[in-house]
């Protein structure tokens, strides 16, 4: 059957419909190129899921504070999503965000989380965090 939109895609307009407080996806992201292209274009609407589980990391798109306190050990990396200059603020990474000109394009790769009571702060930015599963409190 010839289709527009992707399973993933369909499935959330659909629950979008119901008028969810939240959305959480759990599977997927494995593998091909193209899909992971079009996780990403969709992680950018309003349409994503607020909290997406694959085999190998959770992406949280959020704006406002996020607490790390469940995450002290892990690597964390974080990704923009507006399309101008946004201020993003961190408190407990080993590389702290405050100082960073974050636009679209922007990315913060493999930083870590050092203290417990930290947090990263978009203000009314929309932002990917994506923390590996494989980290010390999931054990």
């Amino acid at each position: 059957m010839d289709k527009d939109d992707t399973d993933t895609l369909f499935a959330l307009k659909h629950l979008h419909s119901l008028k969810p407080s939240s959305i959480t996806i759990v599977g997927g992201g494995g593998g091909r190129i193209d899909h992971l292209l079009g996780i990403f274009s969709l992680l950018k609407t309003d349409l994503a899921p607020n909290i997406w589980i694959t085999g190998r990391e959770i992406i949280y798109r959020v704006s406002g504070l996020f607490s790390l306190k469940d995450f002290l050990g892990s690597s964390i990396s974080v990704f923009p999503l507006d399309k101008d200059v946004c201020s993003i603020n961190s408190y407990g990474l080993k590389w702290d965000l405050d100082s960073v000109d974050w636009k679209y394009k922007s990315i913060g790769i493999s930083n870590y989380v050092q203290l417990e009571d930290g947090w990263i702060d978009s203000g009314n930015n929309q932002i990917l965090i994506i923390i590996p599963i494989n980290r010390k409190c999931f054990e």
